[in-house]
């Protein structure tokens, strides 16, 4: 008997060890719930990019910009030449620029108050003043030729020069500028010259072209 109540003591020890004591329900008792997620952290600034800028040359004193953000929510600060800083929003329009070289350049800063440290930058030149055009070449005032040549002097480097010859249509011509096949009578030419932002300037020459007995067979003169 002694050995038989050893081994039913043992057993409900064991028993007793599993259930978690005198609690008894045979579990391990309510499980604490995780913790909140914490506030997440942003430390990345947003980067700025402009979408849409003046060309580099412009005869306009009025400029619109559009910019944007990688981040959404941003907001903007922008500054035109060494004015003050300024809160913005896309589209910016700046306006009254006089002539010469502007800046404009604009950073976002983002919902977590982080601003970027590079500015995104355009620069152009605002142009109000037409090229200069003189004629520097023609034909001799008398000249046995049918052909007349015309050479042309610019004040500004990459002008583009449109020409015209009386009624005809006028179209984009070299320098010199060549017109064969000169018949009798009068004539009248038209040279527009305009420079990269748009300015032109424009000069006419009338000219005529006579046929003159010679001791020869005849020869055509023009005359300008």
């Amino acid at each position: 008997m002694i050995a038989t109540n050893t081994r039913v003591s043992s057993l409900a020890l064991a028993i007793f060890v599993l259930t978690g004591g005198c609690g008894g329900g045979g579990g391990s008792g309510p499980t604490t719930p995780p913790p909140a997620p914490g506030p997440t952290i942003d430390t990345i600034p947003p980067s700025t990019s402009l979408t849409g800028v003046p060309p580099s040359a412009t005869n306009e004193t009025t400029a619109e910009f559009l910019f944007a953000s990688n981040e959404a929510g941003s907001t903007f600060e922008c500054q035109l030449d060494s004015g003050a800083i300024a809160s913005c929003t896309s589209p910016h329009t700046e306006s009254d620029l006089s002539e010469g070289e502007h800046t404009f350049r604009v950073r976002a800063t983002d919902t977590a108050g982080n601003t970027d440290a590079t500015w995104a930058t355009v620069t152009w030149h605002v142009d109000l003043t037409a090229p200069t055009l003189r004629l520097v070449s023609r034909p001799l005032a008398t000249t046995p030729s049918n052909r007349a040549i015309f050479h042309f002097v610019t004040s500004e480097e990459g002008a583009s020069l449109e020409c015209q010859r009386d009624d005809l249509e006028a179209e984009s011509c070299g320098n010199p500028w060549i017109l064969p096949g000169i018949v009798q009578g009068d004539h009248s030419i038209s040279v527009t010259a305009a420079d990269p932002a748009g300015n032109v300037v424009t000069r006419h020459r009338n000219c005529r072209s006579n046929d003159t007995e010679t001791a020869g067979p005849s020869s055509r003169h023009l005359t300008y």
